[in-house]
């Protein structure tokens, strides 16, 4: 019995020989195909000339391996339509039922009793109760209120992750580049008029109704009162329990939940009263009949409303600082300064637009 030699089994056969290896593709199944010379090629060139040889469908290195091709990252919106349209939204649907939850959440502190004492005093001031019926306990109000109030907020929660402004503050305006700071500005411009109308729909449309009906501007402001009490109220308390400095003063038992709503509720009273006027001034029901040019006119109530809406956020924004600084909160002069500054910016950019947009 005859041995074959390395190259007669590798490659040469039994008949004859033959001095050329074959190549891994006739030795893995290339048939009778002319051996290709196997001189210095790499893993790297096999693949190469795989990648070449694949379907054109085949688009990434991923997918060549065969790994699940990975979601190309979305881009954010930008410009400043884009982001009057994303902040609208998110001060009319995210905004408000947070701001809204919040304030439930904050009356239901206030409603909570202290101890037996607190709510006996408070069942002794109710009107008799025939005996048999069913009393439901004084503590089961606030707890249901707390229970809807987290229902009202985590329907405010549901897509505001995607409805975030671009340039959350003025400081975050990049100035780079003349391109990068003009685009920045009306990113953030357009965000803050957009959200500024938005939050302030409920006590427009309030107002509104109550000057129809009483056919008076005190009726625009009794009527708007309401709603813009509970926008303040919820707007402050939430920002005092989200401050670091607060949650350390409750941890440590300086001050409870009960006396940061409290806080809240009066900062609230001053807010609502200048959110009252300044909006009653912006959309202009007291405005008279001046004869003037529509373009002059235009101007005047923009700058006015801008000027108005402006101070007053501005105004009620050092209201809301104080409290914080009163619950214990640990912001510092500069980052105060820096929230006063773009809440009056927001102010007047959407001062001025409502203005713009009322002006006969």
């Amino acid at each position: 019995m005859k041995l074959l030699s390395d190259d007669e089994f590798f490659g040469g056969g039994s008949a004859g020989g033959g001095s050329n290896l074959l190549s891994d593709d006739q030795f893995m199944g290339g048939g009778a195909t002319t051996a290709e010379p196997v001189q210095n090629r790499s893993f790297i060139d096999d693949m190469t000339k795989k990648r070449a040889a694949a379907p054109a469908a085949t688009g990434s290195d991923e997918e060549f391996v065969g790994a699940a091709a990975k979601p190309a990252p979305q881009a954010s919106g930008g410009g400043f339509i884009d982001q009057a349209k994303k902040g609208f939204i998110a001060g009319l649907v995210d905004q408000n039922p947070q701001m809204v939850g919040n304030a439930m959440e904050a009356i239901a502190e206030l409603s909570e009793p202290e101890g037996a004492k607190h709510a006996g005093d408070i069942i002794g001031g109710m009107v008799p109760i025939k005996p048999g019926a069913k009393v439901r306990p004084i503590e089961e109000a606030p707890k249901r209120l707390r229970e809807l109030a987290e229902q009202v907020k985590e329907w405010g929660k549901q897509g505001s992750e995607t409805r975030q402004p671009n340039v959350p503050s003025f400081t975050s305006i990049r100035t780079d580049g003349l391109s990068n700071m003009i685009g920045d500005a009306a990113d953030y411009a357009g965000y803050l008029i957009g959200s500024g109308v938005g939050t302030s729909a409920p006590s427009i449309a309030a107002g509104v109704a109550g000057a129809a009906a009483t056919k008076s501007p005190l009726g625009f402001l009794a009527s708007a009162a309401g709603p813009s009490y509970v926008q303040n109220l919820g707007d402050t308390y939430g920002a005092l329990l989200e401050n670091e400095g607060v949650q350390k003063a409750m941890a440590d038992g300086k001050i409870t939940r009960k006396q940061v709503a409290s806080i809240a509720a009066e900062a609230a009273v001053p807010m609502a009263a200048l959110d009252a006027v300044s909006l009653e001034g912006v959309i202009g029901l007291n405005a008279t009949g001046l004869k003037q040019t529509i373009v002059k006119r235009l101007m005047q109530r923009v700058v006015t409303g801008a000027l108005t809406e402006g101070t007053t956020e501005g105004v009620q924004q050092v209201i809301q600082e104080a409290a914080l600084d009163v619950a214990g909160g640990d912001k510092t002069l500069a980052q105060q300064a820096v929230s006063v500054i773009d809440n009056a910016i927001g102010g007047a950019l959407a001062g001025g637009t409502m203005s713009a947009g009322a002006s006969p």
